[in-house]
């Protein structure tokens, strides 16, 4: 690291890092791979390092990032329909991975956030201003990459890496240019972050490497996009008069060039065919015509190499194969040698390198904050507050689905204090739960990275890390049941946890196994009307799913962290009832009957979060019904259902009268 460091406050980071043994492990292992596999070095005093602990951010654990869907749509593998998705507004490659770590580390200082809400603040009341800002953020190219191309370099020079080097620093003018445009909109801004952006954004070292590419660079040299131009744009890039050498090779190019243009004319002089001239990376210049044209002739002999697509014929001749390896030898010699010189200049700019990291931490700001901008003006979002001890919410909506689906969001509200940590929600299967619990935890996320939520009011407490459980699928690829992938994740819940936590839970203890517990009762109820005194059970039973449940709530309201937790056992809901920081809701629905001789019902779902307990019962059979399962099979489901629900409770007053027996006889002992 002493080797590598930039020399601007590099000995309070050496100072302190001695000890980190680990940290520096990782980062000597990270800098030996990529030289080895990059077949790169990185030269001295050229790279900016950070040590960063985890007190500032939020923690979020891989499991959590993947169930909240921040980065990486399960289903599709993308990043379309995920927080990032819907944030991502910025123009930079700088902003978006600045966008990203935010996402996934969130801010837990809250004097730092709200700095950055105050410039969303005064960038939403400045339109002019937003508007010059967003333009000329989209010329921006990545300075993260071209700062790379400046500190590495291959071990074996290649003719590849000359054209690279050229390339580089026309991009390095372009984007000082681009920096000197943006100062202009930034200046007159208030806000202290944004007035230290500015700041970074007129270093005087800044300056200092626009004049040193003005010495050396074409004035009039702009990025190309087109692979002739981007070739024009290399040869021509250093000033005639640098080298004397290098002005002869660009005189022989260009003059290659001409008599390749001359060769066409006669070819279409001779030949009365209209002719075009092609140019790509692989082939050089080449000819191209349409069928059309040829009128049913064929092409003359002295047209070789032909290749047809649909009615375009392309083609090339001796004479131009030839010339084409006269422009690439005049070519090496222009890049070789405009090298040289460049290679003078990058090492100016290196001793400065500094100015540049900073720059791209100023724009990725910059970025990211006008993306926060842009979301307020094109929806109805509100400034978060924040406090120590509450969570409240009123009309919040979920920030994706709310923005990809055209049909209106039901939003709800939130509310979690020191007297109502722990939250019960029960429900309808696609009544809702998953959806409110997924959107506390992202508005939660939003307000942390300083952006604005979409709610009609909001104030957060700061979290210092999110938790989730939400069961997706199992997990095939380490052949892990869904028990044992709920067990690991609540482990870890339950051992990291702190009373400044959030954590959201979906329907623990209702894997797989609730179903092999079912399925031997349903079929002996079916073939004999009278209570089973033997049940089989083939895996865990819903009474272990049950007690654990009931065992992590339990632990879990003691912690005192704001939780959220949604079920479908009805149990919890009483059971848990007796600790006064324990609150009911539940996912309102409304069973209606259709019209007509079906005497069919079907289920309304409100997605309105409402207090108390669900009261519905066997809403699963309903729910099958609503769906078009046949009614003779619904009506047998619900009978089976409440035999079973009149089995288990007929088994709960034996239990009470059993143990009023047992007490009375050992009194009478």
């Amino acid at each position: 690291m002493q080797q590598y460091i930039i020399k601007e406050g590099s000995p309070s980071l050496l100072l302190g890092i001695p000890t980190k043994y680990y940290c520096l492990s990782a980062t000597a292992a990270l800098m030996r791979y990529i030289e080895e596999s990059h077949n790169a070095v990185f030269l001295s005093h050229s790279i900016q390092f950070k040590y960063q602990i985890c007190q500032g951010s939020m923690v979020i654990d891989c499991a959590t990032a993947r169930n909240l869907e921040l980065t990486t749509n399960i289903l599709r593998d993308n990043d379309r329909e995920t927080l990032f998705g819907i944030l991502n507004e910025t123009s930079t490659s700088m902003g978006a991975r600045l966008l990203r770590s935010n996402i996934l580390q969130p801010l837990t200082d809250e004097k730092t956030i709200a700095t950055r809400l105050d410039c969303v603040q005064e960038l939403c009341g400045t339109e002019e201003v937003f508007m010059n800002i967003k333009r000329t953020l989209k010329t921006f190219t990545d300075i993260d990459r071209l700062i790379t191309s400046f500190v590495q370099v291959p071990s074996k020079p290649t003719i590849k890496h000359s054209e690279q080097n050229i390339n580089h620093i026309i991009n390095l003018k372009h984007t000082l240019r681009a920096i000197g445009n943006l100062t202009l909109p930034v200046r007159g801004l208030t806000n202290r972050l944004l007035c230290t952006i500015h700041r970074l954004l007129t270093d005087a070292r800044l300056e200092k490497f626009a004049d040193l590419i003005d010495g050396v660079v074409e004035q009039s040299v702009v990025l190309e996009k087109t692979a002739v131009g981007l070739r024009n744009q290399r040869c021509f890039a250093v000033k005639a008069g640098c080298n004397g050498l290098l002005d002869v090779a660009r005189q022989t190019y260009k003059e290659t060039i001409n008599d390749i243009f001359g060769d066409v004319n006669r070819y279409v002089d001779e030949y009365g065919i209209h002719l075009k001239v092609e140019f790509n990376l692989t082939m050089g210049y080449y000819l191209s015509t349409s069928v059309d044209n040829l009128e049913g002739r064929g092409l003359p002999p002295i047209f070789i190499n032909v290749i047809r697509k649909g009615r375009i014929l392309t083609f090339t001749t001796l004479e131009l194969v030839k010339r084409n390896a006269k422009v690439n030898d005049s070519l090496t010699e222009v890049y070789l040698m405009s090298d040289k010189i460049i290679a003078e200049l990058s090492s100016g700019i290196r001793d400065d390198i500094g100015a540049l990291y900073k720059v791209s931490e100023a724009v990725a700001m910059l970025d990211m904050l006008m993306a926060f901008t842009h979301l307020c003006t094109i929806g109805d979002y509100v400034r978060p507050e924040f406090s120590s001890d509450m969570l409240v919410v009123k009309q919040g909506r979920h920030p994706i689905i709310e923005k990809l689906y055209s049909t209106p969001f039901v939003a709800n509200d939130t509310f979690a204090g020191p007297h109502n940590t722990f939250h019960i929600i029960t429900g309808p299967n696609m009544s809702g739960k998953s959806t409110y619990l997924k959107q506390i935890a992202l508005l939660t996320i939003m307000a942390q990275i300083g952006c604005y939520v979409p709610a009609e009011y909001a104030s957060f407490r700061i979290m210092d890390q999110l938790f989730s459980r939400i069961c997706n699928d199992d997990s095939i690829e380490l052949n892990s049941s869904t028990f044992m992938i709920e067990m690991k994740e609540t482990t870890y819940i339950l051992q990291n946890v702190t009373e400044k936590s959030l954590v959201v839970i979906d329907e623990l203890g209702r894997g797989k196994y609730t179903v092999i517990k079912c399925a031997p009762i349903l079929l002996k109820v079916r073939d004999n009307p009278v209570e089973p005194k033997v049940v089989h059970e083939t895996g865990t039973s819903i009474y272990d799913g049950l007690g654990i449940a009931f065992a992590v709530c339990e632990e879990l309201i003691h912690t005192r962290a704001f939780i959220f937790f949604t079920t479908h056992f009805q149990e919890l809901t009483y059971g848990l009832s007796v600790y006064h920081n324990v609150v009911n809701l539940h996912l309102d629905t409304e069973a209606v009957c259709d019209s007509g001789d079906t005497g069919r019902s079907r289920m309304v779902y409100k997605y309105r979060v409402t207090g108390g307990v669900a009261q519905k019962e066997h809403y699963g059979v309903l729910l099958a019904q609503s769906l078009g399962l046949p009614q003779e099979i619904t009506l047998r489901a619900e009978a089976i259902a409440q035999r079973l629900s009149d089995l288990q409770e007929n088994a709960r007053q034996r239990s009470e009268s059993d143990k009023v027996v047992s007490r009375r006889r050992s009194l009478a002992r």
